[in-house]
């Protein structure tokens, strides 16, 4: 048991690594993001919606390492990113989205977004409070959360949401929602789980990468994103985008 449960605590880490590695290699070349459906998604469905809506002053909550500096188009005049912790030198500012008071201004931003963020706050309702109170008026929140996903930045992750429950969240905050989009399926759920085995078993392998790579392309992304536009993105969402608008 305890050689078994090295193996697998070994093979955690092994993942977590190649993941990081992919991540760096999809700064420099986009069509490492064929390596998995959710990756895929990222950038086929989630770029083309931020870049419909974002516009001037734009802060990037929850912007982790700031992959999306250079991506969001030519409307955005000025791009700041937040984070509760500082896991790059870019990063602006380092706070709490439930309390940012101390570190933006009221009315300081014309976008707001927040990728994967919700999930892991304790109080949605103090985090949308504090976007509404950050935004100036007809500024815009753009947010995407899970509705299926596997556990994950544990202990930190509490929620997972419904395009009905997003809505409710965000009018009750006093948004106006414009848009909500489901993404991806359950066919992109599961195909994302093989691709994050396959692509964290072997990416550290030079002579595999790209072999891996095209697999999880032509078996795996694209007949997922595929099928589930057709069967299950309505009823099994991957996830939602969200666009909302301060009155």
């Amino acid at each position: 048991m305890g050689l078994f449960a090295g193996l697998v605590s070994g093979l955690k880490e092994r993942i977590a690594e190649n993941r990081r590695d992919v991540a760096t290699a999809l700064a420099n070349d986009p069509e490492v993001g064929w390596v998995s459906p959710a990756l895929a998604l990222q950038r086929e469905e989630v770029l083309p919606f931020l870049r419909q809506y974002a516009k001037g002053r734009l802060l990037d909550i929850g912007a982790g390492t700031v992959p999306l500096r250079e991506a969001l188009g030519p409307n955005v005049s000025r791009y700041q990113t937040l984070d509760i912790e500082r896991r790059t030198d870019n990063l602006d500012f380092v706070g709490d989205i439930q309390d940012l008071g101390a570190v933006i201004a009221t009315e300081s931003f014309d976008t707001v977004m927040a990728l994967e963020v919700l999930e892991h706050v304790p109080n949605s309702g103090k985090a949308l409070a504090e976007m509404y109170r950050i935004l100036v008026p007809g500024g815009m929140a753009l947010i995407s959360v899970p509705h299926l996903s596997r556990l994950h930045e544990e202990p930190h992750d509490y929620y997972r949401f419904t395009g009905y429950g997003l809505r409710q969240l965000f009018e009750r905050a006093g948004f106006e929602v414009v848009n909500i989009a489901p993404i991806g399926g359950l066919f992109c759920f599961l195909g994302h789980q093989v691709a994050l085995l396959s692509m964290g078993a072997t990416w550290h392998v030079g002579g595999l990468q790209q072999a891996v790579l095209q697999m999880n392309k032509w078996l795996i992304s694209k007949p997922a994103m595929f099928v589930d536009k057709l069967t299950t993105r309505d009823k099994f969402p991957l996830g939602y985008l969200l666009a909302a608008r301060k009155p």
